[in-house]
């Protein structure tokens, strides 16, 4: 080889060896990529715990399976077992999930968080805990993110309030199928209330202020504090991820069940899969920190040990 050559052969080695670094490093980026796509994570992309997903299964089993379709079961199993045992592909097998869950009876019913004889049971509850804490005059009253009303509507019956007394508080645009005897409030998007101040003197909120984002959780406590007469009486059901010891699962395993039983009814509701809301939950202490301002706990009852969920009953500061 001539002299004069060597140079430029040496720089050709040389751009050849950075151009097989640069490629190297790009499919092991690319290997490193999420498998979902879409960009980022989204927050339901994360591997389940174990004890979650045996929770969960039994839940299915015993709740959501004998809503479905003889012949969707088995297909319906197979493919939730490997959505929640595997982040690889679960977007898509979401998708099949909400395709089999839309033959639900719960979808086809329009009670896709709801059981049979659930509004009547959370009634029971409400008009036993208002007692306890003292309630002799139950309306006006008002459930914050009652949803279509059903347990809206079943709690009004057992207090007795008449017709225009009872209201459903949601961030929905429309109220759809909604009970006639109820007044449908519309949310504001930063948690406002359209109502008047110290209105309302029994408030429920019942399993909906987790769905509250922490930008907004701060003024829709003091919306509700500001509609609610002074001594008014409000109740909140929610769910304690430490108290999911009682079944043997840790606050991270809780956590992620409770998300996923969350996503399979949005999912029954028809939520698309990249509108899936994450849920923001909180200890009952922390619960009560957040309302101290403007209201003192009564007491606190245990819920449903299978969903981890507990009553706080609170006093509106006179």
């Amino acid at each position: 080889m001539k002299s004069w050559c060597r140079p430029f052969a040496v720089l050709l080695i040389i751009l050849c060896i950075i151009l097989a670094l640069i490629l190297v490093a790009g499919g092991v980026r690319l290997r490193e990529q999420p498998t979902i796509s879409g960009g980022a994570d989204p927050w339901w992309s994360a591997p389940v715990e174990p004890e979650a997903r045996r929770a969960l299964q039994r839940y299915v089993r015993r709740t959501i399976l004998p809503t479905l379709p003889d012949q969707t079961k088995s297909r319906f199993n197979r493919t939730l077992h490997s959505t929640i045992n595997s982040p690889a592909g679960r977007r898509m097998r979401l998708k099949q999930l909400e395709i089999y869950l839309s033959q639900s009876s719960l979808a086809k019913t329009r009670a896709g968080s709801g059981r049979p004889g659930r509004g009547k049971h959370r009634a029971t509850e409400i008009v036993k805990f208002g007692t306890a804490a003292g309630v002799t005059h139950w309306w006006p009253y008002l459930d914050i993110g009652g949803g279509d009303g059903s347990i809206t509507r079943a709690i009004a019956q057992a207090i007795g309030a008449p017709p225009g007394e009872a209201f459903n508080a949601e961030p929905l645009t429309e109220p759809g199928d909604f009970p006639p005897e109820l007044v449908w409030v519309q949310e504001e998007a930063n948690g406002g209330l359209p109502l008047p101040d110290s209105k309302f003197e029994l408030v429920t909120a019942l399993m909906s202020l987790h769905h509250v984002t922490p930008q907004i959780l701060p003024h829709l406590l003091e919306e509700i504090a500001r509609v609610m007469r002074p001594g008014g009486i409000l109740i909140v059901r929610e769910h304690n991820l430490d108290g999911c010891k009682d079944s043997s699962l840790s606050p991270v395993a809780a956590r992620q069940f409770i998300d996923w039983i969350h996503i399979l009814y949005d999912l029954i509701e028809g939520t698309s899969i990249d509108n899936l809301e994450q849920s923001y939950y909180q200890s009952p202490d922390e619960w009560d920190a957040a309302l101290a301002e403007n209201f003192i706990p009564v007491f606190r009852r245990s819920g449903d040990p299978t969903t981890c969920s507990y009553y706080s009953v609170y006093r509106h500061r006179d």
